[in-house]
């Protein structure tokens, strides 16, 4: 019985780093951005390619980085929560609505806004856990 185990382990050719790295996911996915931003350049130069559009894609996607994130911590923890976008959207509207309450701009209404946020974060949290 050892005797074949040992000859199917010799049979297997030892993959390189350009092997692994070709059939890799990460690849796949970088490269199938690549070619979505070269599409998406190419169809609308003047409106995609900018500066401005590169700045609004960077800011969206931060906020998605930081729930995920925080995301990976839960996870890890084995302590996994699905409702992670139902809060994010319903804090964000709560929050929006108790802004547009109060009025005005600035750092006080920007501080309601996220004192609203949290709470219902933690409201949500609290009720949720085990």
């Amino acid at each position: 019985m050892t005797v074949e185990l040992e000859r199917d382990e010799a049979q297997e050719e030892p993959t390189t780093r350009l092997q692994r790295l070709a059939t890799g996911s990460t690849t796949w996915i970088i490269l199938i951005l690549a070619g979505m931003i070269l599409a998406f350049s190419l169809l609308e130069p003047d409106s995609f390619a900018t500066v401005n559009n590169t700045r609004n894609i960077a800011t969206n996607a931060a906020i998605l980085l930081v729930i995920a994130v925080g995301m990976t911590f839960v996870i890890i923890t084995a302590g996994i929560d699905l409702s992670v976008g139902a809060v994010l959207v319903f804090s964000g509207v709560i929050a929006a609505k108790a802004m547009n309450e109060i009025g005005g701009d600035g750092v006080g209404v920007l501080l309601v806004g996220l004192v609203v946020a949290l709470a219902c974060g933690l409201g949500w949290g609290s009720s949720t856990a085990s």
